[in-house]
Order: structure tokens, then C-alpha cells, then sequence
């Protein structure tokens, strides 16, 4: 049983806007949304989640895997991502979190993993910085584009 609180528990710190984004993504593919301003927040926030879920599901095999599926893609795709969050909000991040993503994410032995250890605990701070930035990017864009009179 973790110790903290995490999504796949069904805890996680944002699960309310983890479920508003989760209803932005489609059951499979890439976000449609026409306006990128709009779609670039849930495509990250669906990769992340993929990538989330693969360590949990599938203990990470498909991400040691990194030219035999997309995963290794989302993982530099999430880690630039995330550098550009990390330039702006400096305070969300413990040391480290942001750094080297991808390489982590894909050469992290999952299988081996203490579920209560540091890199569990790090997957959820990141998921989390992903969650929360994603849907305050999705929020700002939508005001934005609705100002109220």
C-alpha cells in the first residue's frame, strides 16, 4: 500500500482537475482540440498521463522499450515541457524534478522500485506539476479567449 497520496490510489492532490482534463482527451489519439493554445495543455497532461499510467500498469517495461514504442517520444516531449514549467514556476519543483526526465523515466528499473521510495514519490510530484500547470493553462487560454463584459 503507498504511503501518499497518489492518482492510481484514486488520492492524488488534483484529482478534480485531473477529471476536468480527463474529459478533454480522447479515448485514443492525440487531443482534436482546433485551437493549440487550447490543445497544447491537454496534449501534455495525455502524454503525462500515459506515461503515468505505464509505470503503474505495466511497471515501466514498455519504457525501457524506448525505440519500439512512442513512450520514449512523450517522455522528451513531457521533460521539455516541463523545463518551460519549471523556468516559470520555480516553487512547484523539489531539486531534481525536472531534470533529465526522459532518461529517468525510461532507464528507471519500475519493477525494482520501492512503491514507497523517492522515484514513486518524484512520478507524482511530476504528475502533479503536469496536472495542475495543464489545467491553469487551459483555464487562462479559455478566459481569455471569453473575456467576460
Amino acid at each position: 500500500m503507498l504511503k501518499f497520496n497518489n492518482y492510481w490510489s484514486g488520492n492524488g492532490n488534483y484529482k478534480g482537475q485531473a477529471k476536468f482534463l480527463d474529459n478533454l482527451v480522447p479515448v485514443s489519439g492525440p487531443c482534436l482540440l482546433q485551437n493549440f493554445q487550447l490543445r497544447q495543455p491537454v496534449e501534455l497532461y495525455r502524454m503525462m498521463t500515459n506515461l503515468y499510467y505505464e509505470v503503474y500498469r505495466n511497471g515501466g517495461l514498455n519504457l525501457s522499450r524506448r525505440g519500439k514504442s512512442n513512450l520514449g517520444a512523450m517522455a522528451s516531449y513531457v521533460e521539455v515541457s516541463m523545463q518551460g514549467i519549471c523556468n516559470l514556476n520555480r516553487d512547484w519543483l523539489q531539486p531534481g524534478d525536472g531534470d533529465d526526465l526522459a532518461v529517468w523515466l525510461c532507464e528507471t528499473n519500475w519493477k525494482d522500485v520501492c512503491p514507497n521510495g523517492h522515484h514513486m514519490r518524484r512520478l507524482e510530484r511530476v504528475y502533479d506539476i503536469v496536472i495542475l500547470n495543464s489545467f491553469v493553462m487551459f483555464q487562462e487560454e479559455l478566459d481569455s479567449q471569453n473575456p467576460t463584459k
